[in-house]
């Protein structure tokens, strides 16, 4: 003779009992507990990558933005977060052509950004007063992207 479980139709009970559902919970809190700091990591290399792509291809927009507009472009940091682009002018109202703000606000980001120097000139024939070196910064992360006194860029490897 073979047992069959008792349907609720029956008068008997089925599904999960109290003890199931807190033993699958406890292994569920001990597997994030696990997992979530190197989320949290992949999570900030993830958006350094991104912001260090975003910034190469800002270099290169302002070598070609010189060179087409036959006027010399400067860059410059304007906080730990915060970049311009702007023409070079001799009056003080100097056109804006880009502001980005690498800052994130969640958890995970982009923590810092250092220009060495501070600010570069670009000029029409695509070359610039020094070399830059921008470093993008996490907690335990960074990547650099140069821009050569030639006008050629490139992402540092990790």
């Amino acid at each position: 003779m073979t047992r069959t479980r008792a349907s609720a139709a029956d008068g008997g009970t089925s599904g999960f009992t109290l003890m199931d559902m807190l033993i699958v919970m406890v292994i569920m809190g001990i597997l994030i507990a696990i997992a979530g700091p190197k989320f949290y990591q992949i999570t900030a290399r993830v958006r350094v990558d991104e912001s260090t792509s975003i910034v190469a291809t800002d270099l290169r927009q302002a070598v070609s933005l010189a060179a087409r507009e036959q006027k010399p472009v400067t860059l410059s940091l304007e906080s730990t977060t915060r970049y311009i682009i702007k023409d070079r002018a001799t009056s003080p109202a100097d056109t804006v052509r880009l502001r980005r703000n690498l800052a994130f606000s969640s958890m995970s980001g982009v923590r810092g950004i250092t220009f060495s120097p501070a600010t570069v000139t670009v000029f029409p024939n695509s070359t610039v007063s020094s070399a830059l070196t921008v470093t993008l910064t996490t907690d335990s992360y960074s990547r650099t992207v140069t821009l050569s006194a030639a006008g050629q860029v490139r992402i540092q490897s990790p």
